[in-house]
């Protein structure tokens, strides 16, 4: 998942109309922007646990990140809070 590529797509997205995008497009660019940051912050946590060489346990580590935060992420939709830990990435 190469995060640079999504915020592209998203920009993409408000630009098809620039006088007056749809609001699909605009709920779309939030979602895909969103994922990229998402990527973004996966791919830190493992360079900060594992360190930047991109091996088998670094990459183990990022599919965790990503499942476990898509999971927290579908547990707590609804209910208008999002918890981050105090841990710092980056």
């Amino acid at each position: 998942m190469k995060p640079l590529d999504l915020m592209e797509a998203a920009r993409g997205l408000t630009e098809l109309n620039p006088r007056r995008p749809s609001q699909a497009n605009l709920r779309r660019a939030v979602s895909t922007a969103y994922h990229a940051l998402f990527h973004c912050l996966a791919a830190c946590a493992a360079n900060t646990l594992i360190g930047r060489v991109r091996d088998a346990a670094w990459h183990q580590t990022y599919r965790a990140r990503t499942r476990q935060g898509e999971t927290r992420l579908r547990e707590q939709a609804g209910t208008g809070r999002v918890s981050v830990g105090s841990a710092s990435f980056c």
